[in-house]
C-alpha cells in the first residue's frame, strides 16, 4: 500500500482502521493464548498539522483512554513534566504550558504517540492487559507479531511530513527503545544517521529522545539536572540535538 499523501492528519479522531481485520477493534496479536498484544481505536491528532515539531508519546495510555474532552486527552496526567521538558530544551518559555498548545489553533507543535491506537500487553501476574511497564515500548518495537504495525503507523501518519518541520521529539530514551524507533524510522526516511547517543538525522529532520513524562520518582529530575547519572548524561546530547534541528530560531520568530 502506499503511504498517505498527506503530511500529519488534523487536530480531531482520526478513524484510522488500516491494522483491523474489518474494522473490527479491539484486535489481539500474537499465537499464545492469551495473545500477548491488544491493540485498540479510536486514534488521535492534536495540534498543527503543519509543525516545526512533532512530539510523540508510544501510545494512548490509561489516563488518556478515560472519557474526557478531546483536547484533554493527550499527555493527560503527565503535561506538568512535559512542560518541563519542553522547557529545559527551550522549545516552550518559562512561562508557556504545554496545554496551551494542545489546542486546533496550535501552528507550531503537533502532539500524537508513535503507534496511534492505544497498545496493550497481556500481564500474566494480573491476569490481564496492561498498557503501561514490562518495557512494553521496546518489546512492541522487537516482537515479529507487532512490527508490522509500526510500520503501518509511521508510514500513514510520519512518512512524508511537511518541510517546515525539523524536529521529531520522541518520549522514551532507553537504548533499546532509541534503537528500535531509529531502525523504524529508517524504513521510510532513507539517509538516517546517529547524530548523538539520543539522537539521529537524515539533515532535513532531527529525532531526539528524551527523559519520558510519565517516568515516576526521581527519573525526570536526574535528566532535568543533567547530572553524571545514567540518565543525566542524557540530557545534554538532547539539547545539542535540539540545536542542531534548527528549529529553536524558527520557534523564536513564529
Amino acid at each position: 500500500m502506499q503511504a498517505n499523501a498527506q503530511s500529519l492528519p488534523k487536530h480531531g479522531w482520526i478513524g484510522c482502521a488500516r491494522c483491523y481485520v474489518s474494522g473490527v477493534s479491539p484486535r489481539l496479536i500474537g499465537t499464545d493464548s492469551p495473545p500477548p498484544w491488544k491493540i485498540e481505536t479510536p486514534n488521535g491528532s492534536w495540534g498543527s498539522s503543519d509543525p516545526l515539531l512533532i512530539v510523540l508519546g508510544f501510545s494512548r495510555g490509561t489516563r488518556q483512554s478515560q472519557p474526557v474532552p478531546f483536547d484533554e486527552i493527550a499527555f493527560r496526567g503527565m503535561r506538568e513534566q512535559l512542560t518541563k521538558i519542553l522547557r529545559a530544551l527551550h522549545l516552550l518559555g518559562n512561562d508557556d504550558h504545554v496545554s496551551n498548545h494542545i489546542v486546533p489553533s496550535e501552528k507550531n507543535f503537533h502532539f500524537a504517540s508513535l503507534l496511534r491506537c492505544s497498545i496493550s500487553m497481556w500481564d500474566s501476574k494480573k491476569e490481564q492487559y496492561s498498557k503501561s511497564g514490562n518495557s512494553i515500548l521496546e518489546r512492541f518495537l522487537a516482537d515479529h507479531d507487532t512490527c508490522q504495525v509500526a510500520e503501518n503507523c509511521v508510514q500513514q501518519f510520519l512518512c512524508k511530513l511537511s518541510t517546515r518541520t525539523k524536529l521529531i521529539m520522541m518520549l522514551g530514551n532507553s537504548s533499546d527503545y532509541i534503537e528500535g524507533c531509529k531502525r523504524l524510522f529508517k524504513t521510510f526516511h532513507p539517509g538516517i544517521k546517529e547524530f548523538n547517543s539520543v539522537s539521529y538525522t537524515n539533515g532535513r529532520i532531527t529525532w531526539i529522545h528524551t527523559i519520558h513524562a510519565a517516568a515516576q520518582g526521581s527519573y525526570v529530575p536526574q535528566w532535568l539536572a543533567g547530572g553524571n547519572s545514567s540518565i543525566g548524561r542524557k540530557f545534554r546530547p538532547a539539547q545539542d540535538a535540539v540545536v542542531h534541528s534548527g528549529v529553536l530560531p524558527l520557534l523564536s520568530a513564529s
